[in-house]
């Protein structure tokens, strides 16, 4: 088990302290090559997650990505890390996203809710990738990603 500081988005934050969010992505950098991803789809056993940026057990103290804030505000157990392609997220996971798109279908299309979630999470990776000049890992380009996913940790856990 190790203990990591990770910052995030004030309003990732907001989600996980509310409890909205249980999941987090994060893009492999360098992304893998096809010879590289190759052999754990081949193989199960081979575990690409040796080189995920954190491991199941671990503990991420979170703070918020905000040159006024000092403190580390959230700690959460992470559960679980899989490498995965972008576009094979979940109707599941991406509410575990915390994405919960407006229970109307506001264009008059006749869309689902999981439709308008997916849409909801495709342009807040986009909306996120261009605030921080990555516009190489957008939904379209379907990078390679960890997703984490994890549980908010309360004082008794913290102190075990």
């Amino acid at each position: 088990m190790k203990i990591k500081k990770v910052r995030l988005e004030p309003e990732a934050m907001r989600k996980i302290r509310t409890g909205e969010k249980t999941q987090i992505r994060n893009v492999m950098e360098p992304q893998p090559g096809m010879d590289e991803i190759l052999p754990f789809c081949v193989f199960p056993e081979s575990k690409a997650e040796d080189n995920a940026p954190c491991h199941p057990g671990d503990i991420l103290c979170l703070r918020e990505n905000d040159p006024t804030y000092d403190g580390y505000g959230v700690c959460v157990y992470v559960k679980s890390v899989r490498a995965e392609r972008l576009h094979d997220i979940s109707a599941p996971d991406i509410r575990a996203e915390g994405i919960n798109a407006p229970q109307y279908d506001e264009w008059g299309c006749g869309m689902s809710e999981e439709v308008m979630n997916q849409f909801a999470f495709e342009k807040a990776w986009d909306e996120l990738a261009e605030s921080k000049n990555l516009n190489q890992y957008r939904w379209e380009n379907n990078p390679w990603v960890w997703a984490i996913e994890f549980e908010r940790m309360n004082g008794k856990k913290a102190a075990q």
